[in-house]
């Protein structure tokens, strides 16, 4: 069973690490379909998320699909549910504090959920700024090694939404 964990301090990377729209441009222009394009983002995720695989779930009408999975493991159970209140939480109103006026920052990628075998799930959303306002268009669920470390590219999740809402 997955356990939810505290809330954790997001480790910072170096903007170079992160990613940007020219690279994702051309790594997915050619893709064939929606398909090739959620596969090809994972494997993007996976290598600058320094993590050993993970889970691609797309926002739709009736709530987040898992449309593509990289790695030996299979998800968990539970897991569409934890994914579908990950959503949730990060999507609803909040009360803004001053100093959060302030420093506005993008939502909140700290949580992870862990297995008992000590494998940790780290939710990433996947949104970006659109004409209305957030627009989130996928949720990733890196999966890592208990103790191992990992990066949160937020410049690539943000191109990454803009292109698969795109496309």
């Amino acid at each position: 069973r997955l356990a939810v964990e505290g809330r954790a301090e997001v480790p910072r990377i170096e903007p170079a690490a992160d990613g940007g729209g020219s690279m994702l441009a051309t790594v997915l222009s050619s893709c064939e379909d929606s398909q090739e394009r959620a596969d090809r983002a994972l494997v993007l995720l996976t290598r600058h998320t320094r993590c050993k695989g993970g889970f691609l779930y797309t926002l739709r009408t009736e709530g987040p699909a898992l449309v593509a999975s990289r790695g030996e493991r299979k998800p968990p159970p539970q897991l569409d549910a934890l994914v579908n209140r990950f959503v949730v939480e990060q999507v609803r109103p909040r009360e803004v504090t001053r100093s959060q006026y302030l420093t506005p920052s993008l939502p909140d990628t700290s949580t992870s959920w862990c297995e008992p075998d000590g494998t940790q799930f780290v939710p990433m959303l996947l949104a970006h700024r659109g004409e209305l306002g957030l627009c989130v268009t996928a949720v990733a669920v890196m999966w890592l090694r208990p103790e191992a470390k990992y990066r949160v590219p937020t410049r690539l999740l943000t191109s990454l939404s803009r292109s698969l809402q795109e496309s």
